[in-house]
């Protein structure tokens, strides 16, 4: 007879242990496509990610890749964009896009039953896509509303900014999308974008989930289409911060004012990178974070404040984002800046925060191997993200020995609030 159980007492808290990533293969076809395998997990699914080079930084206007994206599902060889989204939805498939600094990828999620259907079709989607005129038009329509809706947003306006003072106005990832430059992408530029770096040599592809032999093989027949050539060489991203550290965009009729911060930091090669995100974690990176209980919970400044830390192999940046109303702004920056001071002093740090903190990631570490997706997606992150391959057992193994010490001497080094970009916009009250 099963016992019921106390529901007055709190069930005992548990040591999640030493975490592992599950064995992924590697592979290198005749072509030079690279190609990871995860097989996994009990439900007759599989999911297979096509990274394309070219991203952010190599696109010559803001949201060129992202609409090339979009459009190459739209039409390819002996397929109109509705016969490819029938097929898709009779077998119970999608596929999802995205954009990165420097690939952009297309996912492809089936039901093994119907793989061998779906994914030929896939393969045709990728090496001969027709981009239809009309289907551009329409993409491209909604596109120049989308941004001119969002040119509205402050907190869209002080992110531009930010970008423009805290990588430098010259970086490709600085720039920003206007109705006017949207409009201005021709469908002949998405088409010559597309084909310009498309070749066997800078392709990578990620399979994961329940895979068999045959889907295996079928992935790779339609890999083996692409045709060689030598990887592409990436865009720098030329990160060269501005002399201006303040700036206001004004929002005439806004009712609350969004605030932006970055301070620039170490790469992602760095030996410090793990325990300085950490760090930024403990500042703004979860719900019980020092911001979160400072600025939202006891002062009621904002209803959500963030912290995250954005790298590149080169440079970092450690990034706060808020929104409070017009005449909180100046209160808001001065706590942001007095709790980042107050981090580098070992005795502000409790026994409850630092196991609160610890838990905090290595959960977050844990649930990345809930599936094979999420392990692949972890994979992924190296090319896309540029991650050492031992990103996810660094994290875990500072994550399980946090100390007071570390982080304030982290924040001592790193926290470095007189380099720190602010832009606000809204109305300035």
């Amino acid at each position: 007879m099963t016992q019921t159980p106390d529901r007055k007492k709190a069930p005992e808290i548990h040591s999640i242990g030493k975490l592992s990533l599950p064995y992924i293969s590697e592979e290198t076809l005749p072509n030079g496509v690279r190609l990871s395998i995860l097989n996994g997990g009990d439900m007759e699914v599989n999911r297979l990610t096509v990274a394309l080079p070219g991203g952010e930084a190599e696109e010559p206007s803001p949201l060129l890749a992202n609409l090339t994206n979009y459009l190459i599902t739209e039409g390819c060889k002996d397929m109109t964009g509705a016969g490819i989204a029938e097929k898709l939805e009779f077998n119970g498939a999608w596929i999802k896009p995205l954009v990165h600094t420097h690939y952009r990828s297309l996912s492809l999620y089936s039901l093994n039953s119907t793989a061998s259907t779906v994914i030929p079709m896939f393969g045709n989607i990728l090496t001969s896509p027709s981009f239809p005129q009309d289907a551009f038009e329409n993409i491209a329509g909604q596109a120049v509303e989308r941004v001119r809706i969002d040119r509205e947003k402050v907190s869209v306006l002080a992110g531009d900014e930010l970008r423009g003072l805290a990588y430098g106005q010259d970086s490709p990832i600085a720039r920003y999308a206007t109705p006017e430059s949207v409009a201005g992408i021709s469908r002949c530029a998405i088409k010559d974008f597309y084909y310009r770096n498309l070749n066997s040599a800078g392709i990578h592809a990620f399979l994961a989930g329940k895979i068999s032999e045959e889907t295996a093989a079928c992935v790779r027949d339609i890999l083996m289409a692409f045709p060689e050539g030598k990887e592409f060489e990436r865009t720098p991203l030329g990160l060269s911060p501005s002399a201006t550290l303040r700036r206001h965009v004004e929002k005439t009729g806004a009712l609350q004012s969004a605030v932006k911060m970055a301070i620039p930091s170490i790469g992602r090669t760095h030996p410090d990178y793990v325990a300085l995100r950490i760090a930024v974690i403990a500042l703004g990176g979860y719900f019980g974070s020092r911001l979160m209980a400072n600025i939202r919970e006891e002062k009621g400044l904002t209803y959500g404040i963030n912290s995250s830390l954005l790298g590149f192999p080169e440079k970092s940046y450690i990034n706060v984002s808020t929104q409070t109303a017009n005449e909180n702004v100046d209160i808001v920056i001065h706590e942001v800046i007095a709790e980042m001071e107050r981090m580098k002093d070992p005795a502000s740090y409790t026994g409850k925060e630092i196991d609160r903190l610890s838990r905090h990631v290595i959960s977050g570490l844990a649930s990345s191997l809930d599936t094979p997706f999420s392990v692949m997606d972890f994979r992924g992150v190296e090319l896309f993200a540029d991650t050492p391959a031992d990103y996810f057992y660094r994290q875990q193994e500072v994550a399980s020995a946090i100390t007071p010490q570390l982080l304030a001497e982290t924040a001592g080094k790193y926290f470095d609030t007189s380099r720190m970009y602010v832009v606000s916009a809204g109305k300035k009250d």
